[in-house]
């Protein structure tokens, strides 16, 4: 049809310049149905314009469908792969160890056979001796697995790595003492035990020392900020006064040594923007 019409068109046309001896009228009338024809033609091309779209939507359709066959063929050779070797199980059926079967009783999950005289034991637990998952059941084993009371340094614990698109890793029991121990030690103050001085020494940040009289305590030579030191008398230290040497730093705002002569506890902590040790 469009053929035919687009045929008539030129024909019209070429009779308009052909008759180059028609009257006025004639060549008005020629011209009227030329253009009537052509009113026709773009109304069947626009015809034509919908139908090339559809067929285009058509295609795009046929395509997405194409992939998504595709993906749906990736995903059955897949399947079709990991179960290759399987078979459905059959009750009452001997299978020799390493067979794998399909439960129709359980989703068709996959077993691995353990040993060839299984007839009569059907594989819905994954119970070690008879059957084991062959894609395995991380809860169910962890579930089923004998109990430790006391874990041991090569012990290994399983986690997801949230820091790694949450995959699968282990730690041992070794690493997650001592990232508790970090953690904790940074919550609070480690506990220290008393010592018992009867010498002169020098005292460490954190130390907590009971002092016999008439000794002399320095203090550290390079303190930090916030560094502390216990001191506790054992004798009659108003009597025999002990002394705390200061070792290049103030004491109380005294470039001193400083004098031990009261028969009570205390400490001292060091400001660093003021170098000096002060009372705490």
């Amino acid at each position: 049809m469009a053929a035919s019409l687009i045929t008539q068109v030129i024909s019209s046309l070429t009779n308009i310049i052909n008759r180059k001896t028609q009257t006025e009228a004639e060549m008005v009338v020629a011209g009227d149905t030329t253009m009537a024809e052509l009113v026709i033609i773009l109304a069947q091309i626009n015809i034509w314009k919908g139908q090339a779209n559809t067929v285009a939507t058509e295609v795009n359709l046929a395509a997405v469908d194409a992939v998504s066959a595709s993906a749906v063929a990736v995903a059955a050779q897949v399947l079709a792969e990991a179960v290759a070797n399987a078979t459905v199980y059959v009750p009452g059926t001997t299978y020799a160890a390493g067979v794998v079967v399909l439960d129709p009783g359980n989703n068709y999950i996959a077993y691995t056979s353990q040993q060839g005289s299984n007839t009569g034991n059907t594989p819905n637990t994954d119970d070690g001796t008879w059957w084991t998952l062959t894609i395995p059941d991380i809860t169910n084993s962890m579930i089923n697995a004998a109990d430790k009371a006391t874990p041991v340094d090569a012990d290994y614990l399983g986690l997801i790595d949230s820091a790694a698109s949450n995959v699968l890793k282990k730690l041992t029991w070794a690493n997650i003492k001592a990232t508790l121990k970090t953690y904790f030690d940074g919550l609070y103050v480690t506990a220290v035990t008393w010592e018992r001085k009867t010498t002169n020494f020098t005292a460490v940040a954190g130390g907590k020392y009971k002092v016999d009289i008439g000794l002399t305590a320095t203090l550290p030579a390079s303190p930090s900020d916030n560094d502390q030191i216990w001191f506790s008398p054992l004798g009659d230290i108003a009597t025999t006064n002990s002394t705390i040497a200061r070792n290049g730093e103030k004491i109380m705002d005294a470039a001193a040594d400083m004098t031990w002569n009261a028969n009570a506890p205390f400490s001292l902590v060091y400001d660093s923007t003021l170098t000096d040790w002060r009372f705490a």
